[in-house]
């Protein structure tokens, strides 16, 4: 959770691929949904089928939720809140500011950028979306 500009934000990423999540911290009842949401709109935005959001995201609503230790995922999550804040400073729609968090290279990681990373493995290079307007 990170608080910007007076709201309350989940930063979630994904170990294997690094995919990104941004989403508004609504209340406990609506955490899932919410999670769930931000995921398929993340895969539809990438190419993937509505059936693989579909199935993806319905594992977020019986997966347990344990606490992040993971020393380089916690420092990559760091990463993100930074960026997370400048794409907040041009940007409301967090959906775009999500879309943009996944074009951005990530350090040690083949292939770098999280987009690239989900695209491939939900539909190969053919599914990678055109280049967004930052």
């Amino acid at each position: 959770m990170a608080r910007f500009d007076g709201h309350d934000l989940v930063i979630a990423i994904d170990a294997a691929t690094y995919l990104t999540l941004v989403f508004r911290f609504q209340s406990a009842a609506r955490f899932r949904p919410n999670f769930s949401a931000a995921l398929r709109a993340a895969l539809e935005d990438f190419g993937a089928p509505e059936r693989t959001g579909l199935l993806e995201s319905t594992v977020i609503e019986t997966a347990p939720l344990v606490a992040l230790t993971d020393r380089t995922l916690l420092s990559a999550l760091n990463d993100v809140k930074f960026f997370c804040d400048l794409e907040l400073g041009y940007h409301t729609d967090l959906r775009r500011v999500q879309r943009n968090l996944n074009d951005l290279p990530r350090a040690h990681r083949d292939p770098c950028v999280p987009a690239e990373a989900v695209a491939m493995r939900f539909g190969g290079p053919a599914a990678l979306p055109a280049p967004s307007a930052h």
